[in-house]
C-alpha cells in the first residue's frame, strides 16, 4: 500500500526522483514512494499509481459544461444557463428531426448521411458550441442475430436500415453483419472471446475486439470521417479498464512453461490508440479534440492519459451496492450503506460518498478535471420520490461545487443543476485569471467556525470572490463563517447567488442556514 499518497497529504510525499548537481557531476536519487502498511480499518478502494503524465488542462476549462442536446435547450429557457459541449450519443444516421430506424445498431460509427451530419454539427458550431461523440472502442457490433427472440422482424429491414447491408447467407446466424466483421473478425478478436448483450430486444450482440490488432487501424478510420463532418471530439470513451488478451495475432499473450498461454493486459494498446486518435482529429480539425474518458478517474489515467478530462459518477449506481459480487463484505459503512437504500435512499450519498473518497476518485488534484454525472433516476432502491428531487440532485451537485468537478445532470431532476452552473458561467468561472482554493488546501479565504462536517471552497476573479459552503452532514444547520481579511480585504457587497439575498456582516462574521446535504453559493465583492 502507499503512504503519503492521499492529496490531503501531499506535503508530506517524497519526491520520487531528485536531480542534485554537484562540483563532481549530477545524480540521479531515487527514493521508493511505496512502503509496506498494515491497514487496521475497512476500506472502500486500493489505490496504485503509474508515473504517467496527464494531458494538460485546457484553457477555460471550467466552463465546458456538457448536455444533451434537448437538455441544452431546456437548461437555455429555464435559466439561461449556455451549455458548451453538445454530447451526441447512440447512432449517427441523424435523420431529423430523430431517426426512424428503430434497429440501428449501436457500437459501429459509421456515418449514414453525411450531409445531414455536417448540417447538425455546424448548426451547434454556430452557437458557440464544442461536438462530442459518443464511442466505446472495446466493444464492436457483431451483428443481429435471426433469432426472433432476440429482435422484432418489423422493426428491421436489412436492406433498408443500414448503409452497406447485406443479407447474410441462409446457413448464418445473424440477418446482418457489417462487412468488415463478417472479414475480420477472427483476426480482430481478443481471446478468450467475450461478448456483451446491448441492443438485444433488437437482436444485437457486440464482442471484444483487441485494440493490439488492426481494428485500431479501422476504428482511426471511423473517426476520421467524423472529424471530416466537424466533429471536435469524444464527450464520452466509454469503458476504458483495460482488458485481457491472448490473442497472439495482436502480440498479445505470454506462453507458460506448462505450454499454455495466458493472457496480458491492454493498458499500452489502449494508450496508443488514445494518441492516434488525438491525431486523427488533430490532422483534420487543427487542433486537438475534447477527449473525456468514462470511468473512475485514478483507476485509468496510465491508459488514458492522452484524454483531457474524465466522465465520471457511475461509480454512485446503487446497482454496485446491492451486487454482493461487486460491493464486499469489508468495505466500509456497508450496513449503513443497505440500510440508507432499505429506507428510500435519502442517506445513502452520505455513506456511500464521503469529501476524502470523492476527493481521491474525482481526478481533479491528479492533473485531469472531472465531468460528475448523476445517478439516482437509474439506480435501483432509491425511491421515485427522492431519485427525482431537487434534494438528491442538490445532494450531488454540492459535492461537484466542492470538489471543482464540472456538472453533467443526467439520472435526475436538473432544473438546479442549471442554476448553480449559470450562476459559475456568471461569474466566470472560464476566465483565465480565476484563482482556486480547495478546502483541503492551506489558503482558505471563507472559513466555517462552528458547525460540524462543513466545508467551503472559494474562487475568485479579479475584485468578486464566488465561496460555496457545503453542510456534508445529516442535519441542518446553522454556520458562522469567516472571511479571511488575508484574502478577501473589505467585502462591500455580499449576496446569496441564488436567491439575490443581500447578507451582511457582524463583527467581520456572516451567519448562513444550510439544511443538510445542501449548499450556498455566496457572491462576494472587494
Amino acid at each position: 500500500s502507499e503512504k503519503e499518497w492521499s492529496p490531503l497529504e501531499r506535503e508530506k510525499r517524497p519526491d520520487a526522483l531528485k536531480v542534485v548537481r554537484g562540483n563532481a557531476g549530477t545524480s540521479l536519487q531515487i527514493t521508493p514512494v511505496s512502503a509496506e502498511l498494515l491497514i487496521a480499518r475497512p476500506t472502500t478502494w486500493t489505490f496504485g499509481l503509474m508515473a504517467t503524465p496527464a494531458r494538460p488542462k485546457p484553457k477555460g476549462w471550467r466552463g465546458n459544461s456538457m448536455n444533451y442536446d434537448y437538455f441544452a435547450e431546456n437548461a437555455e429557457k429555464y435559466c439561461g444557463q449556455k451549455v458548451k459541449v453538445l454530447y451526441s450519443s447512440a447512432s449517427y444516421d441523424y435523420l431529423p428531426p430523430a431517426s426512424p430506424n428503430k434497429a440501428r445498431v449501436g457500437f459501429y460509427p459509421r456515418v449514414y448521411d453525411e450531409a445531414i451530419y455536417k448540417e447538425r454539427i455546424a448548426r451547434e458550431h454556430a452557437k458557440g458550441r464544442l461536438f462530442g461523440i459518443y464511442i466505446d472502442p472495446i466493444l464492436c457490433n457483431l451483428g443481429v442475430y435471426k433469432e426472433l427472440g432476440k429482435y422484432k422482424a418489423v422493426t428491421w429491414n436489412p436492406v433498408t436500415d443500414n448503409a452497406e447491408a447485406q443479407n447474410s447467407s441462409n446457413d448464418s446466424e445473424f440477418l446482418w453483419q457489417a462487412p468488415e466483421v463478417k472479414k475480420y473478425f477472427n483476426e480482430w478478436t481478443k481471446l478468450p472471446v467475450s461478448t456483451a448483450p446491448y441492443g438485444s430486444k433488437r437482436g444485437e450482440r457486440q464482442f471484444q475486439p483487441g485494440l493490439g490488432s488492426r481494428y485500431a487501424d479501422f476504428f482511426c478510420f471511423l473517426m476520421e470521417q467524423h472529424a471530416k463532418c466537424g466533429v471536435d471530439g469524444v464527450a464520452n470513451l466509454d469503458e476504458w479498464g483495460p482488458t485481457a488478451d491472448c490473442n497472439l495475432m495482436h502480440d498479445a499473450g505470454w506462453l507458460g512453461r506448462d505450454g499454455k498461454v495466458y493472457p496480458e493486459y491492454d493498458w499500452w494498446a489502449r494508450r496508443d490508440l488514445m494518441k492516434r486518435l488525438c491525431a486523427v482529429f488533430l490532422k483534420e480539425r487543427g487542433k486537438m479534440p475534447i477527449m473525456y474518458v468514462h470511468t473512475a478517474a485514478t483507476m485509468v489515467l496510465p491508459s488514458a492519459s492522452f484524454c483531457e478530462a474524465c466522465l465520471t459518477g457511475e461509480l454512485w449506481n446503487t446497482a454496485y451496492y446491492r451486487n454482493p459480487g461487486v460491493y464486499d463484505k469489508y468495505g466500509v459503512n456497508k450496513e449503513k450503506i443497505l440500510q440508507s437504500l432499505n429506507d428510500g435512499g435519502a442517506d445513502f450519498m452520505y455513506w456511500a460518498a464521503p469529501p476524502e473518497r470523492w476527493v481521491i476518485e474525482s481526478g481533479t488534484p491528479f492533473g485531469w478535471y472531472c465531468q460528475m454525472m448523476a445517478n439516482f433516476t437509474k439506480s435501483p432502491g432509491l425511491s421515485k420520490e427522492y431519485s427525482d428531487s431537487d434534494e438528491s440532485t442538490r445532494d450531488y451537485v454540492m459535492m461537484c461545487l466542492l470538489h471543482d468537478n464540472l456538472i453533467y445532470p443526467i439520472f435526475c431532476k436538473p432544473q438546479m443543476a442549471w442554476k448553480a452552473i449559470k450562476i459559475k458561467q456568471d461569474f466566470g468561472i472560464a476566465d483565465e485569471a480565476v484563482e482556486y482554493f480547495p478546502y483541503y488546501g492551506k489558503k482558505i479565504p471563507v472559513k466555517a467556525i462552528n458547525g460540524k462536517e462543513i466545508y467551503t471552497v472559494s474562487y475568485k476573479n479579479g475584485k468578486q470572490w464566488l465561496a460555496i459552503v457545503g453542510n456534508v452532514s445529516l442535519d441542518n444547520q446553522e454556520i458562522l463563517l469567516n472571511l479571511n481579511s488575508d484574502y478577501i480585504q473589505s467585502a462591500s457587497n455580499i449576496t446569496e447567488a441564488e436567491s439575490g439575498e443581500n447578507l451582511s456582516l457582524s463583527n467581520g462574521e456572516l451567519k448562513i442556514s444550510v439544511p443538510r446535504r445542501d449548499y450556498r453559493m455566496l457572491l462576494i465583492n472587494e
